[in-house]
């Protein structure tokens, strides 16, 4: 028996889910050992599979992972580069939470080059993202420029919980 269109379509598409996962988990290991060039070849590869899935979300999430390897070789502008292109795909889609983590990761990237003032106002920016989870727990951001941890206006340090970033 022959498999219809329709499930030879969504074959390929999980097909492509799992090769796209595949990739930033295979990044991922590169990038823990400072690998960073193998890491960039892997991930690199993945945004192309989410857009042709329509995963806007996975293609957003994969360039903050994409601009963290930039980051951590000291390349902030190709880095800011890639942050902006997933905060514009955050905006689209309406995913807040990975809005303000981008937004966090921005911020860490001006306090990293010293513009502590640009830094703080992406910071102040991400706040907006947050709000309460489905568990009834605050989320939101917590970020420490220059060693202080800065809060935003009108907030207190109990109710922060850290942003879904592996950035310091």
């Amino acid at each position: 028996m022959h498999a219809g269109l329709p499930q030879v379509v969504e074959m390929r598409e999980s097909i492509l889910d799992v090769a796209g996962v595949t990739l930033n988990n295979l990044s991922q290991i590169y990038d823990a050992q400072g690998d960073y060039a193998t890491a960039l070849d892997y991930l690199h590869q993945s945004p192309i599979i989410r857009r042709a899935l329509g995963d806007r979300a996975g293609e957003g999430t994969t360039l903050n992972n994409i601009a963290a390897i930039y980051k951590a070789q000291g390349d902030y502008a190709t880095a800011l580069d890639y942050l902006h292109q997933s905060l514009a795909i955050c905006r689209v889609i309406g995913d807040r939470a990975v809005e303000g983590t981008t937004l966090n990761n921005l911020s860490q990237i001006y306090d990293a080059q010293g513009d502590y003032a640009t830094a703080l106002d992406y910071l102040h920016r991400c706040w907006p993202s947050a709000g309460p989870s489905t568990t009834g727990r605050w989320k939101g951001p917590r970020s420490t420029i220059s060693g202080r941890f800065i809060r935003p206006k009108g907030t207190t340090p109990r109710r922060w919980t850290t942003c879904n970033s592996r950035w310091p």
